[in-house]
């Protein structure tokens, strides 16, 4: 059977990326990769990336603050407000 990875991916402004992160340890998740554009956390096998800039091996293919700003809008998940990326 072949085994299939799923995390959850956040685009996040650069401002807050190290409250995010801050946030998560208390939550219980350890820094697991710090990259220029990302980082990585896991708990109990959950991994949770957090991205000021969408890239893959280092290389940005959009602008992350930019999606943020003017392609995302506000959502509830489970009685709390977040931001979704939109059309």
């Amino acid at each position: 059977m072949d085994r299939i990875s799923v995390d959850l991916d956040i685009i996040i402004s650069s401002k807050d990326i190290y409250k995010a992160t801050r946030l998560s340890r208390e939550k219980g998740f350890k820094v697991i990769v710090y990259e220029p554009y990302t980082i990585t956390l896991a708990r109990k096998g959950f991994i949770v990336d957090l991205y000021t800039q969408p890239s893959f091996a280092w290389i940005i293919y959009s602008d992350g603050e930019k999606l943020l700003k003017e392609y995302s809008e506000k959502i509830m998940i489970n009685n709390a407000v977040a931001r979704a990326l939109t059309i």
